[in-house]
């Protein structure tokens, strides 16, 4: 695996014998957050923001203060406001590239600092994960570029309130690893993916506290067998 010098700095390795080689345009510098509308990408970065105000003994953490510009202020506080309210942050589908976030994220143990990281999170409309015309137009095609020569991909699954195995998810996940394999550097793909499971206040209390137990086990039942 390609390690870049720096988080928010692309590298782009050689291509192989027979594909195209990847100009400025098609790399990205920044993390992606993907998954369907309504995944919990833009709750991803709201609770970010509400957990540099929390009193949790472990967590990551983004502080106003570490905000790069107004795009990004503006994009935190309205993610974390209807976060809060529980509505859901429309993205919107764009031909044009999707503007990444800038901002320093803190690891806070026991009320202090333990790490930091410098990032570029972009959030693109869960559309172009799930729905094949925009997957295959212009604008999809660019952006699965961008995705497959960035820094890292969350990929993250809404949890079924009955905690049944998501037969469309499974399929989903499937498709799209084949589309962003073909969209960078075949036979693999060569940057790191964390795939979770998001909104798990919506399971049992029972099936809530095992997911957190064992998240792993809880994504896999979620996906069902493969």
């Amino acid at each position: 695996m390609t390690t870049p010098i720096t988080p928010t700095s692309p590298s782009v390795a050689p291509p192989a014998v027979g594909v195209p080689r990847l100009g400025p345009g098609d790399t990205h510098d920044g993390f992606f957050l993907w998954g369907a509308p309504k995944a919990g990408k833009s709750g991803f970065i709201g609770a970010l923001y509400g957990l540099s105000r929390g009193q949790d003994a472990e967590r990551w953490t983004a502080h106003p203060k570490d905000w790069d510009d107004p795009h990004t202020q503006e994009m935190v506080l309205r993610a974390h406001e209807e976060l809060r309210d529980r509505r859901n942050t429309k993205t919107g589908v764009r031909d044009t590239p999707y503007r990444p976030l800038r901002l320093t994220l803190r690891k806070m143990k026991a009320g202090r600092q333990v790490g930091e990281l410098r990032v570029a999170l972009v959030d693109p409309a869960g559309e172009f994960s799930v729905d094949p015309s925009h997957r295959v137009s212009t604008a999809g095609k660019t952006l699965y570029r961008q995705v497959a020569t960035s820094h890292g991909v969350l990929w993250l699954f809404e949890a079924t309130p009955d905690g049944a195995a998501s037969t469309l998810d499974r399929l989903l996940i499937l498709e799209q690893l084949v589309a962003l394999i073909e969209a960078g550097r075949p036979p693999q793909l060569d940057l790191p993916v964390a795939i979770c499971l998001s909104k798990i206040d919506c399971l049992s209390p029972e099936r809530r506290e095992a997911g957190l137990a064992n998240p792993t086990h809880a994504l896999l039942d979620h996906l069902g067998t493969t």
